[in-house]
C-alpha cells in the first residue's frame, strides 16, 4: 500500500513537470492527490489486490489493477463536475496524472510480484502445512497439490495414523501415530494442521484436535473425497450444520442489478451515439440487394429460453432461411453483408434486445436452436452455458474463438471460455472484455 501511495504521488509530481515546469504541486492539487491515492488504496483492497493469490495470475490482475484506476479516475472526475470545481484544474496535467500513475503501479504489482515469487520459492510468505490422517489420503492430497503447483501451500511434515506404512511427502519428515502428532507440531510450527480422514472417524478426530488444544494453531478437516474437482467449493451453513456448495447462480442479486443497469446505461449511450450510422447502414443495405434491413432468427438465451435475435441482414433474401453457418466465400453473402460482417457491425441491432431483456452486453454468444440442441447432446456442461444471459461479446470471442466451428474441438473450445466466464463472472471481467473487443474486431480472423 506505501508502495501504490508514493506511485500516485511521484506521478502526480512528475505531471506537474511535464505540464507546469516546476516539481512542486499547487496547494489546491493536494486534495485531489490525496483524494485519488486513499480511493486507489481502497479499491485495490476491495478487489484483493493486496492478497497472496493474486501474484499467481498476474495478467488477469493487472488487467483489474488498470479497471480500477479507471473507477478512480471516473470517481474524480465525477466529484470535479459535481461540485463544479473541475475548472480549477489542468485538463492535461490530470491526464498526464492518471496515464503516469497507472504505468508506474503495474510496474510497481509486477516488482511485488517478483519479489513474492523468489520469497515463495525460498519457502516464505506461504501457507506451512502439516498433514495427519491415513496414508492414501494424505498421498492423495499432496498429488493435487503438486498438479497444483501452487506457492501458496508448503508440506512441512506428515503424521500418518494407522497400521499402514507411512507415506514419504517431498523428504518431509513422517510419523506414526497420534501420540507423534503435539511434538511434531511443535517443532515444525506449521501455520495450520490438516486431517485427512474419512469422516466416520469422528473418535479418532477428536483424538487429534484434543492432543493440539494447547497449541495455537489452525486446524482444518478436510471434506470427505468427492474427487478433486469440488475442492475449493465453499461451505454454507443450514440449520446450523455444514454444507458443501456444489453448484451456484452465477450472479447475486446484488450482481444481476449491477450488470442490468450496466447494461442499460451503456447499451442506451450506444444506441444514440451510433444512431446515425445504423441509419446510413440500413439504407445502403436496401440499396445493395432487395429484402429487409433486419434479420431475426430464434436463439437460445437465459436459462434455455428462446428469444428472436435481430441482426442486420448481411446474405441474400431467403439466404438466410434455415440455420448454417457462413463460411469462407460464402456466395449467400451480399456486398455490403462481407464488411458489415468483418467489422461486426452487422451485431449492433443486439442493443435492442439488450434493452429488451433478452442479452446483456458481455455473456455467452446464443446459438441457434437446432446448434444448440445438437451440441447440448455432445458436449458435457454445454447447457451450463445458459445460466448468464447471453452476450453481444464474450469471452471466447477475445480468445479468438468466435465465428464457424469446423469441429466438435472447435465448439468444445468455445464453450470452455464460455463457462470459464460464467463462474468467474465479475464487473471488471466484463469492463476487460469490452475493452479488449475493440481489438479483436479490428484484427479478427474468424468473421465471414
Amino acid at each position: 500500500m506505501a508502495g501504490d501511495v508514493i506511485v500516485i504521488l511521484a506521478a502526480a509530481i512528475i505531471a506537474s513537470q511535464l505540464k507546469f515546469g516546476e516539481l512542486e504541486l499547487a496547494p489546491n492539487y493536494l486534495f485531489p492527490v490525496f483524494l485519488g491515492a486513499i480511493l486507489s488504496v481502497n479499491i485495490f483492497r476491495w478487489r484483493r489486490l493486496y492478497a497472496l493469490e493474486t501474484y499467481a495470475r498476474r495478467a488477469q490482475q493487472t488487467m483489474m489493477l488498470i479497471g480500477a484506476q479507471l473507477l478512480v479516475t471516473l470517481i474524480l472526475l465525477g466529484i470535479g463536475f459535481g461540485s463544479k470545481t473541475s475548472a480549477d484544474f489542468s485538463r492535461v496535467w490530470f491526464t498526464l496524472w492518471m496515464t503516469i500513475s497507472t504505468a508506474g503501479l503495474v510496474v510497481w504489482f509486477f516488482v511485488r510480484a517478483a519479489f513474492v515469487r523468489a520469497a515463495q520459492d525460498n519457502g516464505a510468505l506461504c501457507d506451512r502445512l502439516l498433514l495427519v490422517g491415513d496414508p492414501e489420503r494424505i498421498a492423495s492430497f499432496s498429488a493435487w497439490l503438486a498438479s497444483k503447483n501452487t506457492r501458496m501451500l508448503k508440506v512441512l511434515g506428515v503424521v500418518t495414523i494407522g497400521n499402514q506404512m507411512p507415506v514419504s511427502v517431498d523428504g518431509c519428515p513422517v510419523r506414526n501415530g497420534v501420540e507423534h502428532l503435539a511434538e511434531m507440531a511443535e517443532t515444525l510450527s506449521p501455520d495450520r494442521v490438516v486431517l485427512l480422514f474419512n469422516w466416520r472417524e469422528p473418535q479418532t478426530i477428536d483424538l487429534c484436535v484434543a492432543s493440539l488444544r494447547s497449541l495455537a494453531l489452525d486446524v482444518e478437516l478436510m471434506l470427505p473425497r468427492l474427487g478433486h474437482e469440488w475442492i475449493g467449493r465453499p461451505i454454507a451453513t443450514l440449520g446450523g450444520l455444514p454444507a458443501m456448495n456444489l453448484m451456484r447462480s452465477p450472479l447475486s442479486m446484488h450482481g444481476r442489478i449491477i450488470k442490468l443497469v450496466a447494461d442499460y446505461l451503456l447499451a442506451t449511450t450506444l444506441l444514440l451515439a451510433l444512431l446515425p450510422m445504423l441509419a446510413a447502414v440500413s439504407i445502403l443495405i436496401k440499396l445493395d440487394s432487395p429484402g429487409p434491413v433486419f434479420y431475426v432468427q430464434r436463439r437460445i438465451g437465459f436459462q434455455g429460453r428462446e428469444f428472436s435475435i435481430l441482426k442486420f441482414r448481411t446474405m441474400y433474401a431467403n439466404g438466410e432461411a434455415g440455420f448454417r453457418q457462413a463460411t469462407r466465400g460464402d456466395p449467400r453473402i451480399t456486398r455490403i453483408g462481407r464488411f458489415l460482417r468483418a467489422s461486426s457491425i452487422d451485431e449492433l441491432p443486439q442493443l435492442l434486445n439488450v434493452l429488451r431483456g433478452d442479452m446483456s452486453l458481455v455473456g455467452p454468444r446464443p446459438h441457434a436452436v437446432d446448434m444448440n440442441a445438437e451440441f447440448a447432446a455432445r458436449i458435457d456442461d454445454y447447457l451450463a452455458r445458459h445460466k448468464i444471459k447471453p452476450g453481444i461479446t464474450g469471452w471466447a470471442q477475445v480468445h479468438d474463438a468466435r465465428g464457424e466451428t469446423r469441429s466438435i474441438e472447435d465448439m468444445q473450445r468455445r464453450v470452455a471460455y464460455d463457462l470459464a466466464y460464467v463462474d468467474n463472472w465479475s464487473l471488471w471481467l466484463d469492463l476487460q472484455i469490452l475493452l479488449r473487443t475493440a481489438s479483436v474486431v479490428l484484427f479478427q480472423k474468424n468473421a465471414y
